[in-house]
């Protein structure tokens, strides 16, 4: 179960992608959700680098994480304008 971190930061970038995409629900599901999963993500990341496995998910979600919260904002900001 080293994995659990990374899993869990990735599960929640992915979330956090999908609903960037609706405006309203966006910047109170998308935002908050991103936040988590790079918070997830950095802690996976940090103890799998020890084990040296399981660092490219933990990767994958600081990207999916940080694109689903920019993404939001932008979107966010268009729907506004």
């Amino acid at each position: 179960m080293p994995y659990i971190m990374a899993i869990a930061g990735l599960a929640f970038g992915i979330f956090a992608l999908v609903y960037a995409f609706v405006p309203s629900l966006g910047i109170f599901l998308s935002m908050p959700c991103a936040v988590v999963g790079l918070v997830l993500s950095i802690i996976g990341h940090f103890k799998n680098r020890k084990q040296g496995k399981g660092v490219e998910v933990a990767v994958a979600g600081m990207v999916i994480s940080v694109s689903a919260f920019l993404l939001s904002g932008f979107i966010r900001a268009l729907s506004d304008a």
